[in-house]
């Protein structure tokens, strides 16, 4: 079974760095603490639940993280 969480933390990481975005910026902008966003980009909060992944897996399914086409 695939790490949902993971993707989705992989993902976001690497359109960030593209992005030369930081975790502090990230936080300012959210209007949240730094420690916050680590934790949310190293799997310590804001999880998807593991069912999620085993429903994706089973349907043979696969979540995408895009971006926008407005932004």
């Amino acid at each position: 079974m695939t790490d949902v969480n993971q993707d989705v933390c992989r993902q976001v990481k690497a359109v960030m760095k593209e992005d030369g975005m930081t975790q502090e910026a990230v936080a300012q902008q959210m209007n949240v603490d730094r420690v916050y966003i680590n934790r949310m980009l190293n799997n310590g909060t804001s999880k998807i639940p593991m069912r999620w992944g085993q429903l994706l897996d089973l349907l043979g399914l696969e979540l995408v993280i895009r971006r926008k086409q407005d932004r």
